[in-house]
């Protein structure tokens, strides 16, 4: 099922993040949101993925379960990296593997590097099988080899999920081989 945006206004209080947006996700398509900070990406993830409702307009084909890396990671301090992704499902081992952290499985979050941690985040998000895999600027602490390595790793393990992510480099975006859509800041009045 495809995720629609059909004239979406969306606002914090008084500070409007977008007005009669309009959009159309096929399914089982990457696309990856770009823009300068403030332009209202996240916002646009927090739509699709169900966890804010427009307050105008609609958002159509959420699924009923998504995956999801936020901006903070949200790891579970007493669990160690091998327990967070085991939390739902999948090989935390093997997908730890591939994206080079076969040796941190029994680190706790807080022993971490903060690429580290990030990557463990990223894990979880792909070891749930949900048709909607949601990345807030997923590759945040990588370096570019890291970066590559995480990219084929999402492409390989996501195929056939609808992927949005937010990232600020159209490199990730290639490397991901998304759709990439310019979301501009309104002009506030």
């Amino acid at each position: 099922m495809s995720i629609v945006f059909n004239n979406v206004s969306f606002a914090y209080g008084r500070k409007k993040i977008f007005e009669n947006f309009s959009l159309d996700i096929a399914d089982g398509e990457t696309v990856v949101f770009t823009g300068p900070s403030g332009c209202g990406k996240t916002t646009l993830l927090r739509l699709a993925s169900g966890l804010i409702r427009p307050q105008h307009g609609e958002v159509r084909g959420c699924p009923p379960t998504v995956s999801f890396v936020f901006q903070e990671n949200r790891l579970i301090p007493t669990l160690t990296a091998r327990e967070n992704v085991a939390l739902v499902g999948g090989d935390a081992e093997k997908i730890l593997d591939e994206l080079a952290l076969g040796s941190e499985l029994d680190t706790l979050p807080g022993e971490l590097s903060g690429g580290m941690a990030r990557r463990v985040a990223l894990a979880r998000a792909l070891a749930h099988d949900s048709p909607l895999l949601v990345l807030d600027e997923p590759f945040t602490g990588f370096d570019a080899a890291l970066v590559e390595r995480a990219a084929e790793c999402i492409r390989r393990r996501a195929a056939g999920r609808t992927v949005l992510a937010v990232t600020h480099s159209p490199r990730e975006a290639e490397l991901l081989g998304a759709r990439e859509v310019k979301i501009e800041k309104l002009e506030r009045k």
